[in-house]
């Protein structure tokens, strides 16, 4: 893989220029993450575990327990992993719409902090 890589980038000396080399392996997945199975991508990409059959964010156990990542709707990846919080944030809120969220106004964090002190 790194001779494959030297070839690509045209650096034929890549090898000799690396100063720390370590693979990486699904026991590493297990011990360093607690991933299941050991796969640091969750369940594997077959129709059956895909998209919309992928598991779903809400606890079928635990109420009030949410998930959100690469092993829930809707996949694998951090743009997903973002895009699965705001699935989950719509879905709490009731929120069946297809669009994005809205961008937080710039005083809404000062707004929400207004709200949260007079609760206190």
């Amino acid at each position: 893989m790194i001779q494959q890589i030297a070839d690509w980038t045209g650096v034929s000396d890549l090898s000799s220029r690396l100063v720390l080399r370590r693979t990486r392996g699904p026991q590493d997945f297990v011990d360093d993450y607690n991933s299941w199975s050991g796969s640091m991508l969750g369940p594997a990409h077959t129709l059956a575990q895909s998209a919309m059959f992928r598991a779903g964010n809400v606890s079928k156990k635990v109420r009030g327990l949410y998930y959100v990542g690469g092993s829930v709707r809707p996949g694998i990846g951090l743009p997903m992993c973002l895009i699965s919080a705001e699935v989950l944030l719509k879905n709490l809120r009731g929120d069946t719409s297809t669009e994005p969220l809205p961008e937080p106004r710039p005083d809404a964090a000062e707004r929400q902090a207004a709200r949260d002190a007079a609760r206190s």
